[in-house]
């Protein structure tokens, strides 16, 4: 056999498998697929696998009108979870006995993250991400886009399909959110920073914690970007609309995107300038505007408390917290949660009869966990000349749970219904099942 490719990036992309292979072949719409298992494996799942996939691709290229293919693979090895996009294909690299066991749907979300990028990020992305200088470093912005934002379609492909019910959809949110919240760094490095030090710091800084995830803090920011401008437009366009015309614009082999088209192109749909989301949310450090947009669709959320060890982290960066003279003013008595009468501009004095200052520089939170106690302290503050004890009940960490508002107005609800449907599925045809080779 002769293989050629147009170019270097393209040859280097593509996979080679060899060896004693179990093959499945099928079709969606106009294109074949294969699933590849690398050795001859008569217990394994085919065809729940194959299903499950067909549901992923059929959603997915309805969303964009096409595939950019004809012919695409999924190649699966043994390994412990993880995947990597290529330009026809996907290989996975997953613990075999989980699926066999429990059924393909242990990974879902990570075969239509892998599955996504054949539009966002092989197709669609930043000029530094192809054509690539293997001479240079390849730095961008926007990994939280490329990474985070296909990671957020992986599951939205999930609960829209039906792969995931409700309860699955805000327990994963769950534990997202508490992953960003429980990280001091959300307060010193704007998520477009970490994007930019992915190469300097490898991609094992995910992994170990060594600054912010963006695929973690990305797919938060495509989920409230969605709906933010689901508000905006009151239903009429979406984040689905955004990543279509970025893709109509910068697609591969056309020049990759520059550093304004992202909030750009989201304003534009919006029919609103997003570049202050951007500043503060993207660009900047602040805390993430959960509540307010999450109230479109009827989604209540609400930090919950916890032990005390994780009180230094949240207060030493505490917005609404000014150091004047030595002592601590509250600017915003609001951040620090439930109080009895604590009021902006009071002046922190005593903490459980402990003098407050920032001798030595003792922070806030190092203040409140040296004197022990759970999440209700005894508090002295100056108000003008008077001296007014309080009882005050701190948030910590910053965690926060997600539930669907039984209150919630009728249009919540069906803003809630249209941004979770599945209008793109019945686009494409199923196809059928061709044959299966490797097995005999």
């Amino acid at each position: 056999h002769v293989f050629k490719a147009p170019n270097y990036d393209e040859i280097v992309d593509a996979p080679v498998e060899m060896g004693h292979l179990t093959i499945r072949n099928f079709t969606v719409g106009d294109a074949t697929y294969a699933l590849v298992i690398d050795r001859r494996d008569p217990k394994f799942p085919l065809q729940s696998t194959e299903d499950l996939l067909r549901r992923i691709i059929r959603h997915q290229v309805g969303m964009f009108g096409g595939a950019p293919f004809t012919h695409y693979e999924v190649h699966l090895h043994e390994g412990v979870g993880w995947g990597l996009e290529h330009l026809t294909s996907q290989t996975d690299a997953v613990p075999m006995r989980l699926i066999r066991d429990n059924g393909p749907g242990v990974f879902d979300s990570l075969f239509a993250h892998e599955f996504f990028h054949l539009w966002n990020v092989k197709r669609l992305r930043p000029k530094a991400l192809g054509p690539f200088d293997y001479q240079a470093p390849c730095r961008t912005k926007h990994l939280w886009f490329s990474e985070g934002v296909t990671d957020y379609y992986a599951d939205l492909t999930c609960r829209r399909t039906g792969l995931w019910n409700d309860r699955k959809w805000w327990e994963s949110w769950g534990g997202e959110v508490n992953r960003l919240q429980g990280t001091r760094i959300r307060f010193d490095e704007p998520i477009t920073t970490t994007s930019w030090l992915a190469f300097d710091r490898g991609y094992a800084a995910q992994i170990f914690g060594r600054g912010l995830d963006y695929y973690n803090k990305g797919k938060i920011l495509g989920l409230l970007l969605d709906l933010v401008i689901r508000e905006e437009t009151g239903g009429a366009r979406s984040l689905d609309d955004v990543m279509r015309a970025l893709y109509a614009k910068y697609a591969y082999p056309k020049p990759g995107f520059d550093d304004d088209a992202l909030v750009g192109e989201m304003s534009a749909a919006a029919g609103v300038d997003l570049k202050e989301f951007f500043r503060r949310y993207v660009e900047g450090t602040s805390e993430l505007p959960y509540a307010d947009v999450l109230a479109f669709v009827g989604v209540e959320t609400r930090g919950v408390r916890e032990p005390n060890p994780a009180l230094a982290e949240r207060l030493a960066t505490a917005e609404g917290l000014e150091v004047v003279d030595g002592r601590f003013v509250f600017r915003d008595a609001s951040v620090f949660g439930e109080s009895e009468g604590l009021k902006d501009g009071d002046v922190l004095t005593k903490v459980e009869g402990v003098e407050a200052h920032t001798s030595e520089g003792r922070a806030l939170g190092d203040l409140f966990a040296a004197v022990g106690g759970d999440h209700v302290y005894e508090i002295v503050v100056k108000r003008g000349v008077a001296e007014v004890p309080l009882t005050i009940t701190l948030p910590l960490a910053g965690r926060r749970t997600f539930r669907r508002d039984a209150k919630a107005s009728d249009d919540a609800k069906a803003a809630y219904d249209a941004w979770l449907a599945d209008p793109y599925t019945e686009k494409v045809p199923p196809g059928e099942t061709k044959d299966t080779l490797g097995l005999e």
